[in-house]
Order: C-alpha cells, then structure tokens, then sequence
C-alpha cells in the first residue's frame, strides 16, 4: 500500500478525484464512488499495473467499480463516432415508449446512523405514529385471492389496503431518496437469448457463432443414475411445419415438430442411436441453466426433463413412447472463464443462457453487506436487527358507499421482460444509440438502469382504445373445453360457446365485447373459467375500489433518528399533485393513490408521569404536522452532505438532484395533462397498427398494415425527455 494525499477538483464536467502520492506525482482516478467530504485527506492506495484498485479513507475501504467507469468511456465513445459520421449516412433514431421508467443507480451509498438498543426507549430519538390519508385518483386493485375477484380483506367484506403493500411502496421509496443499496433482485438470475431472425446486432453475431450448422450438435436426452445424459446421433431435416410440439416414430427414427417461427421451413429427423454407447453427462449448473428458463414458450407437456425421466411424452392426442430418450439439440462451448458449458434444447435453435449474471450489472458497493443503509436501518435486516416501523392496514375512512368498480377484465399485462436489455440496461449514447452498438447482458461495460417505476395514467373506464379494460377476451378452445369438463357442462349447454358475441374455430376463442356486456350467465362461466386454478388464460376478472374513495392508516414508529424520521416523511409527504402508486394494474392506470401524512411525537415524560390529560387518558402524544417539513429539511441536509459530487451536481436541495429529478417527474400526476400522453406512455406493440394514427406505431419503414415496434431495438429516453 502507498501513502497519498486526495484533493477533488471541480471542472466543466463534473468533479475529479486526484491523488497526490509521497513523490509528489499527481493521478487521476475514475470509477470509485468515494463520498464528497474527503478533499485534503490522507489515504492509502493499492495499485495494479500502475492504477489504483483499492483506495483506503479513514479506515474505509472503497474498491474500483469498473463498470461506472467503463459506461462513460462508452458514451464518450459513442457520442464521438455519432459526431464523426457524415450526415447523408444519419437516420431519424426512434425512440422507444412504456407505461414505466427507471430512477438511475446512484452512485454511492449514504451509510445509517448508528442503530439504538431495542430494550429501551432512547431520550434523543422519536417515537411516535403517523396518520396517513389516503385517496384514490384512479381505481386501484389488490387481490384478496388468486382464484377470486374481489378486493383484498379480511372480514365483513370490507376493502383493506394491507400493511405490507404500503411498507413495500415507502420502503421502495426510502432506498431512491436515501442513496442506498440496490436490494431486493436476483442477484444470481440468469437471463436467456435466441437471436436468429432479428437485424444485423452483435448479440445476433454472438448466437450465431455457438449455435451454427457447424457446431449444433443433436442426441437423445436420457436420465439414467439420477443423471442427465446426452447420447448423440445425427440429424436430418424435413420441409413440413403444419404442426408444432409433435414427435412421431418414423421407421428407426424420430420427426420433431419444434415451434413455429417466423419464415420457418423445416424441422427435425432425428436419427436413430448408434450402438457405439458414447454419452454426453450434464452437470447440475448445465441443467439449472435449462431449468432456469422460465420464459421459454413450449407447451407443459413438452418438458424435455420429464419426458427423459418418464421416457413417453403425452401429447394432447396420444403418448409417444421414447424408450432411447428424448430427441434433443446441444451445443458445447467454453464460457469467459474458460469452463465448459453445454447448452441443450428441444429445438435447433434454442435459448442461450447469458453467461453474466443481472448481479453482474449493478456496482459492488450497492449490493454490498458491508455498508448499512438508511433503509435497512429503519425497515429492518432479517436476522440482524428488528424493524423500528410498523404499517398498520389502510382501513375504508366511514360514510362512504358505491365504492366499488364493476367486475371487469383488465386488458392484458404484457410487459416487455429485462430479456429486452436495449430498455433495461445502460446504453452507450441513451436513445440514440445505433442498433449495433446496444449493450446486452454479457457486456460487461453496462449497468442496469435502475428502479423501475411507473407513470400516472388517467386512462379511461369506458370502451375506448386506451381504457384500462379489455375490448375482446380470447382464451383457448383445448383449454376452455378442458375447464368444461371439469365443470361438467356439455359443449352444448356452454353459454359462452353458444354466445353471439363470441368468434371460435379449432384453436381460439375471442369474445368481442367488455365482460360487463356479457349476460350474468356468460358472465359466471366466463369468470369461473378465467379464476379456474388450472386456466392457461392471460386474462383475469377484477373488482377495483372506485376514483376518490377515501382509507386511513397509521404507521407506528420506535426510536428514530431526527434524519430516519425525516426520511420518512420525505418519501410520504410529497409535493403537491405527486402521488403514490399501489396494487395491481400499475402499468394500466391503475393504482394511483395521494397520501397526506399527520405527525404525532410520543413524549414519554409526560406519559408516565400523568395518567389523564383532562377528561382523556394521557397518551403523552403531540401533534407535530406542522414541523414536518422540519424533519424533512434536517434528512435532506444529511443526505446532500454525504452524497458524491457526481450523484449532487449542482443542486441545493435534494429534488434537484440528477437521479431525484427523474423521480419527481415520474411521480407528478401532472404529466397526466400532456397531449397525447397514453399514446406516449403505451407498451411496444409486436403487431402495431401502423395506418391507425392513433397509436403512433414507432416502426421506421413499414408497408404492412402491422409492424414490429421492438424490431429496430429501440432505446426507452429517461423521464425528463418524455415529458418534453
């Protein structure tokens, strides 16, 4: 270790950490995220190849973030090649639109204050509850129960908003504003890519160079010794795709129909098994990473694992017996670190696993167990110390009737998955990074973009193009029929199958009209159906709480800091027409709540040296509402204090900085006003209506009467860009 003296310098850009060693040389660093009050201090340093690795600050070590770094050279680069190039070679970059965002990382961690003793109440801290009043802006929606509709609560039929939905949506909102961790994620979840037919992208050359005519191998998948093994065998093809998710014996070999896919030709003649007794064996990490999948689109019957342990697979109109395996495709290769992986599918042409992990993408020190956060502080660490708040349910306030929507099926929420990396990872140059330089998830130069969040939307209750309810409900026939029988109604005694307003054939039922349109009894076996517990239907029944509708509730707290309370009341008391979001449906417009907090202080003193106050019981509690903003102010100062230069810039107050910006904006019920803010705020569409004007279809070049929004990989632009 060397002895060095660090300095910060303010530039044009920002700030810059310099450290001045014994000799007297000066050197730049990047890439640490170092707090803002060590200008002039002594420090020791760690270097490799002549650049620091580890810097050491009153006994604090702070480690080099590579990828923060990294992710500026990234953009600097980017942005340089976009100035260089020659204009007639530009193009009109489109960019993307969802009813989310993100609050960026931040790029420190604020450390708590110390935690007190729990056997005690401590004179310097505060103790007290505060009241909150809750009103809905739009209609809001928790279930109670997976196979039912009705709101969440617990007795007389009552509507309840539960504690814990509240603890979730502040303590969410105490980690942004505190500057704290990153928590609550799999770290260790591992994504999944096929990129065989998209445009000209590096991810598209990456897939392309493991899985080639070359290099995808085919075999027969058995379980043999509480072991998955691979015997091989060769492959041929066959122009036929009128199926899909079949096997069929065929002479001494297997024909595999895998999925549909787009200007897809042929599928599969798996050759019968040489009597050479050659094996390939699978270890645990090749098939956690198969099992890990949870997104791949293949029928239940068609699980490859239980089929080479059953050795017959059940199709929906026969059992094929597989007595030599299941006709499988492999690859074998070697990950970043050298070890050999082998990847399998049911397909040619199946999903790859990233080899780096969503973990991988955010900073060490934000996910670190070494630092305690305001959040963990106050809220509690699981086996390390108890909560200091405690979130009572939010109970209907009295007077109040008709209170409820009328059952509906909300329109499908089909979010895009973080498998759509160009709009939930870092881009080099933001929405206008080129389709060939978007970062993936085995880039190792990128950070995720942060918490995810979603807008206000005052979307429609009636049948409109942007109202949260669904137009049409389609639903399958196999499954439907299934459901039938399960309920013991004939085919013809169905009254949705013999509705006017449905449109079926073999393979899909599509009812064209809102649920409530329905008859009461197209309704019950409709909704019986969709909340059957078996229903491979995306579509659900709801019954929200109405706009305007009122709830109180109460949080207790022990023992907070003058900052923690603070915190508290920050991320509750907001500024005015920002509002919460709670329940189901975000993404809809549902779940829009405002909050107003009262503050009451326990003084313990009075408590216990006087039982009555008055004609009441001395409760020793004492409305403070109006010194909340008090609390606030002294949390903000704190957290400004200890904050880096980058995470502040140049605000003076903690709204104004660059990641708090972004989150008031997100939170402001106002941006519910901009023109054309539903057709802004919509989800990417697979099959957009490009000649309908009303969805601004964000497709470049299209002469098709539906285009694919996600095909150009477009970038989603930070909260502040679309509000303009």
């Amino acid at each position: 270790m060397e002895k060095a003296k660090i300095s910060i310098q303010k530039t044009k850009k920002g700030y810059d950490y310099i450290l001045t060693f014994d000799d007297g040389k000066p050197l730049k660093v990047h890439g640490f995220n170092l707090p803002q009050d060590i200008n002039g201090k002594e420090c020791e340093v760690e270097r490799i190849n002549g650049l620091p690795s580890k810097i050491i600050i009153d006994g604090i070590e702070y480690t080099k973030t590579t990828t923060q770094s990294n992710i500026q050279e990234n953009k600097q680069t980017a942005q340089q090649k976009i100035k260089n190039e020659p204009k007639h070679n530009s193009q009109i970059k489109l960019f993307a639109k969802a009813p989310y965002n993100f609050i960026p990382l931040n790029e420190c961690v604020v450390k708590a204050q110390d935690i007190p003793e729990f056997n005690k109440y401590h004179k310097d801290r505060y103790s007290g509850y505060i009241d909150l009043f809750l009103t809905t802006k739009t209609p809001i929606y928790i279930r109670r129960d997976k196979e039912e509709s009705d709101f969440f609560s617990i007795k007389n039929g009552l509507p309840i908003i539960p504690g814990s939905s509240l603890r979730g949506m502040v303590r969410n909102l105490v980690e942004i504003v505190s500057f704290g961790k990153f928590e609550f994620f799999d770290k260790d979840k591992r994504l999944y890519y096929r990129d065989v037919a998209g445009k000209k992208s590096n991810l598209k050359d990456i897939y392309s160079s493991k899985i080639s005519k070359d290099r995808i191998k085919a075999g027969y998948l058995i379980y043999d010794q509480r072991k998955y093994k691979i015997i091989p065998s060769e492959y041929d093809r066959f122009q036929d795709t009128s199926k899909e998710f079949m096997i069929e014996k065929y002479n001494n070999d297997y024909k595999v129909w895998s999925g549909r896919m787009q200007k897809k030709r042929k599928n599969w003649i798996m050759k019968s098994i040489s009597n050479s007794g050659d094996f390939i064996e699978l270890t645990e990490n090749d098939i956690k990473d198969y099992k890990s999948d949870i997104n791949r689109n293949i029928p239940e019957y068609y699980d490859i694992l239980k089929m080479a342990k059953d050795k017959k697979v059940t199709l929906p109109n026969k059992i094929v017996e597989l007595p030599n395996g299941v006709p499988v495709f492999y690859v074998e290769y070697n990950d970043k670190k050298g070890n050999k992986k082998i990847a399998f599918g049911h397909t040619g042409f199946f999903r790859l696993p990233y080899e780096l992990t969503i973990g991988d993408h955010v900073p060490e020190n934000l996910k670190s167990d070494d630092i305690t956060d305001f959040a963990e502080a106050i809220f509690g660490k699981e086996s390390k110390w108890a909560s200091r708040v405690f979130f009572e349910d939010a109970v209907l306030d009295k007077g109040q009737g008709d209170i409820f929507v009328e059952e509906a099926s909300p329109k499908i929420l089909a979010s895009p998955k973080p498998t759509a990396f160009q709009l939930y990872l870092e881009q080099p140059d933001g929405e206008n990074t080129k389709l060939t330089d978007i970062k993936h998830w085995d880039n190792e130069d990128t950070l995720i973009r942060g918490y995810k969040l979603y807008w206000h939307r005052n979307t429609p209750d009636g049948d409109s193009k942007y109202s949260w309810k669904a137009s049409k409900i389609e639903i399958n026939y196999d499954d439907f029929i299934k459901f039938l029988k399960k309920a013991n109604i004939s085919l013809d005694k169905s009254v949705i199958l013999n509705s006017k307003n449905i449109v079926k054939d073999n393979k899909k039922i599509i009812i064209n009209c809102l649920y409530e349109k329905l008859t009461i009894e197209e309704k019950k076996e409709l909704k019986e159906y969709l909340l059957w517990e078996k229903t491979k239907a995306q579509y659900t029944i709801i019954k929200p709480i109405k706009r305007n509708i009122k709830f109180k509730s109460r949080i207790r707290f022990e023992n907070l800091t003058k900052e923690e309370l603070g915190a508290l009341l920050f991320v509750l008391d907001l500024p005015e027409n920002h509002y919460h979001k709670i329940g189901m449906g975000k993404p809809l417009g549902l779940g829009s709540i405002e909050i107003k907090p009262s503050l009451f202080i326990v003084d313990r003193k009075k408590r216990y040296t006087s039982l009555f106050n008055n004609d009441t019981w001395n409760l020793g509690d004492e409305d403070k509402t109006g010194e909340i903003n008090d609390f606030k102010e002294v949390f903000e100062k704190y957290i400004l204090r200890n904050i880096s230069y980058n995470d502040k810039g140049n605000a003076s107050s903690l709204w104004e900085t660059p990641r708090l910006k972004q989150l008031k904006i997100m939170l402001n019920w106002n941006n519910t006003e901009i023109t054309d803010w539903l057709k802004k705020t919509r989800y990417l569409m697979i099959e957009c209506p490009h000649k309908d004007i009303d969805y601004d279809c964000i497709c470049s070049d299209s002469n098709k009467d539906v285009c694919n929004e996600y095909r150009d990989r477009p970038v989603l632009p930070k909260p502040e860009k679309m509000i303009q």
